[in-house]
């Protein structure tokens, strides 16, 4: 009995097929699944939706756009590795950046802003942006800690909101 043995994966594969076809009006349009901040993950549960995600690349019509910093997924994953990483040697390649390269067709790199860049989108998003808050946000992005880059962006919303 083929079917009982097929197990949840299998099963699970079956009823994706179906509801991708489903959602896709056969396949006419592409269902993009977006899944950001692998990179805050902790290391094993990245691994499993790496994982997870491997076993449905295949699926017609289907896309997968992954938002993440690939040293550190390419990191949690040879953490979840560890006793295959100490044992391989690929030209000093990392097991977990070539695991990424396996599974990841296209890479998009997305550059740090210039203050310039953030200017503008203060400018074009907010409609009454000074420079002196580019200038903030800028400083926030560039040279300061998590915590000030919160305290700044928060002063810049409370002086640009209508009083």
């Amino acid at each position: 009995d083929f079917a009982s043995r097929l197990g949840f994966v299998g099963t699970f594969d079956n009823h994706f097929e179906k509801l991708v076809k489903l959602i896709t009006n056969n396949g006419q349009n592409p269902l993009i699944i977006f899944i950001d901040d692998l990179d805050r993950l902790a290391a094993p549960r990245v691994t499993e939706i790496i994982e997870s995600i491997n076993l449905f690349l295949d699926a017609d019509h289907c896309v997968f756009i992954l938002g993440m910093d690939m040293d550190t997924v390419g990191m949690a994953i040879e953490v979840s590795y560890s006793d295959i990483a100490a044992k391989m040697t690929h030209d000093g390649s990392k097991l977990g950046r070539m695991y990424l390269e396996k599974i990841i067709q296209l890479v998009f790199p997305i550059p740090k802003p210039t203050e310039s860049t953030l200017s503008h989108f203060i400018k074009q998003s907010l409609g009454k942006s000074t420079n002196e808050s580019a200038k903030l946000l800028s400083k926030s992005v560039t040279e300061t800690d998590t915590f000030e880059q919160l305290e700044i962006i928060h002063e810049i919303i409370i002086n640009m909101a209508p009083h």
